[in-house]
């Protein structure tokens, strides 16, 4: 029996880095979070994912949040559902494959 799939996330703040540079094809107001999901003892793919806000800044519509992947060169939107609590949440699926043992990073902008 395979074990159920659970994703660990880690939220880092970010606070003075000005990754906005880094994203040349997808307009990326202020960056606010850094979200890292790790793949664990299972390859994983196309997998929904969940990540609490708690601590990140949100004084902005629903319609302003940005999630920005990158993969090699490529600077990936990805859409996102923002879950309305205390705290809020936000959710996306991360697409394709990740590897056993792996981690994708991507970051959490406002739109300008």
């Amino acid at each position: 029996m395979q074990k159920p799939i659970l994703v660990s996330t880690r939220l880092t703040v970010i606070l003075v880095l000005p990754l906005c540079l880094l994203f040349s094809s997808v307009t990326c107001g202020q960056p606010l979070a850094r979200i890292t999901v790790e793949a664990g003892d299972y390859a994983r793919a196309d997998t929904p994912v969940a990540a609490s806000l708690e601590g990140v800044p949100l004084g902005f519509p629903q319609d302003k949040i940005h999630l920005v992947e990158v993969k090699g060169t490529q600077r990936i939107d990805v859409p996102v559902q923002l879950e309305a609590g205390s705290p809020p949440r936000l959710w996306w699926v991360l697409s394709g494959t990740t590897q056993a043992g792996g981690k994708r990073s991507p970051y959490l902008c406002s739109m300008t």
